[in-house]
């Protein structure tokens, strides 16, 4: 089985904005690209500030999923479990990401539904607990 084609790829570039004060650019925009549909959505930020907090967060909660996936054997259910507690994790660091903005929350997640017709908590979830593990991108992950 060949690997599947990432869902979507993140890239960071500076907005190009100059701080008067200092001269020093600031400001970077998020990028996710989606090569199944085509769609760019850019994400600017004020600063690194919600990078930084993303990155430190995520790590936090790969290091709760390995340490309780450590402790019990593998099954759909425990898979299920870690999945939820992923996308879980995701929508709080998507939080940052969008800065709380509905608007870019909104178009976010349209284009992740564009390009993976079965995205969402409940779908992705119950298609684990059924087994269709095969279907799974896991290179969201």
């Amino acid at each position: 089985m060949s690997p599947a084609a990432p869902i979507a790829k993140i890239s960071l570039k500076p907005l190009g904005t100059v701080d008067d004060s200092t001269g020093a650019s600031v400001g970077i925009t998020v990028r996710f690209e989606f090569p199944q549909t085509g769609e760019t959505i850019d994400l600017p930020l004020p600063d690194r500030g919600p990078l930084d907090i993303g990155r430190a967060r995520a790590g936090g909660y790969l290091q709760r999923l390995v340490a309780s996936s450590a402790t019990t054997r593998g099954s759909l259910p425990v898979a299920a479990d870690a999945f939820r507690l992923l996308l879980s994790a995701g929508r709080e660091l998507r939080g940052l990401l969008v800065q709380d903005d509905p608007d870019k929350k909104i178009r976010l997640e349209d284009a992740f539904r564009r390009a993976w017709p079965s995205y969402g908590p409940t779908s992705a979830a119950a298609g684990l607990r059924r087994g269709a593990v095969d279907r799974f991108p896991s290179s969201t992950l």
